[in-house]
């Protein structure tokens, strides 16, 4: 099933919830056309972080991630204020009946300031080289959505920012970073075939940040494919560290893999297929594997298990059985 089945629907909502991290006071703030010289608040600073990190979001999971327990009509005058000053566009997606849903993401006014304040906030952190490497030298492109029609990303994106929101809110491990940026590496080293992963994360464990690159397998593609495009270029950069190193500043990083399979409806099955395919090409240590509704669910539990795990404890046959 996939996780926007799951998902609380609120038809035609106008607010979110969720938490939001100290700002920064030596970056200016934003200062609105639409209020003169009133400056903006910490919670409206971080709305706008939020999108540029996740590209664009529901009003249900901007109220879930900056308005949490506030009533929706808050959050509908504060985009309503955003909107007239500016920041932000808003785009309804069009259903056969009912409430449309709805959703924010900036304009190039919204997006230059956030990249500048998101460069301003990871300077001196362990995952700058990281945030610095994924942000292009010049002016970030706008995410435009055509009106009346679904692009075809977009249950995609909505999907990963649901597991997003849920590791922000509900997750066990403080998030110091969370973006869901398409094709976030899109520089080249000598030919160097880069993952491009759905997600990036940094979350604080006991022994310090852990950076995680992510994927939202839908079943819509071959296991063959799924290797090609995620198997190999993973096992490849984990095995470079020095690469690691030069380029984005880390030792080491993670894979996780949620899997869904909105095809045929049976992600257990899809897991077990890819976790094989891991294994096949020496990845097994490599690529992490959980089922994404339980990942949603449940985001405080520590559901991955590496591919050759999986495989073993299920006798190179049946489904797995995630640990608690």
């Amino acid at each position: 099933m996939p996780i926007v089945a799951i998902v609380p629907a609120v038809p035609g909502d106008g607010g979110p919830d969720g938490t939001s991290r100290p700002i920064d006071r030596g970056t200016p703030a934003i200062v609105s056309r639409f209020t003169g010289d009133r400056r903006l608040e910490a919670r409206d600073e971080s709305l706008l972080l939020h999108l540029a990190r996740c590209r664009l979001l529901s009003f249900a999971q901007i109220r879930e991630l900056a308005f949490p327990g506030r009533h929706k009509s808050i959050l509908g005058r504060r985009l309503d204020r955003l909107a007239q000053a500016g920041w932000i566009d808003r785009w309804y997606e069009p259903v056969p009946s009912g409430g449309r849903p709805g959703y924010a993401l900036l304009t190039a006014q919204g997006l230059q300031w956030a990249d500048a304040r998101i460069r301003s906030e990871v300077s001196g952190t362990p995952w700058e080289h990281l945030v610095t490497a994924m942000l292009p030298a010049s002016a970030r492109r706008r995410l435009v959505l055509p009106p009346g029609r679904v692009p075809p990303f977009l249950e995609h994106q909505r999907e990963i920012n649901a597991l997003l929101v849920a590791w922000q809110t509900r997750g066990a491990s403080p998030i110091l970073w969370a973006s869901s940026w398409d094709c976030p590496f899109s520089f080249e080293t000598g030919g160097f075939p880069w993952p491009q992963p759905d997600f990036v994360l940094v979350r604080e464990n006991e022994d310090g940040p852990e950076v995680v690159f992510g994927e939202l397998d839908r079943g819509h593609e071959p296991v063959a494919v799924f290797v090609q495009r995620k198997v190999l270029p993973y096992a490849l950069l984990t095995s470079m560290p020095d690469l690691l190193e030069t380029i984005l500043g880390l030792s080491r990083v993670t894979v996780w893999v949620a899997v869904l399979d909105v095809r045929r409806k049976q992600p257990r099955a899809r897991l077990m297929k890819l976790a094989k395919a891991a294994c096949e090409q020496g990845a097994g240590e490599v690529l992490h594997f959980a089922l994404a509704g339980e990942v949603f669910a449940r985001p405080e539990l520590s559901l991955w298990r590496c591919a050759a795990e999986i495989v073993a404890d299920a006798g190179g046959g049946g489904a797995p059985v995630h640990k608690r």
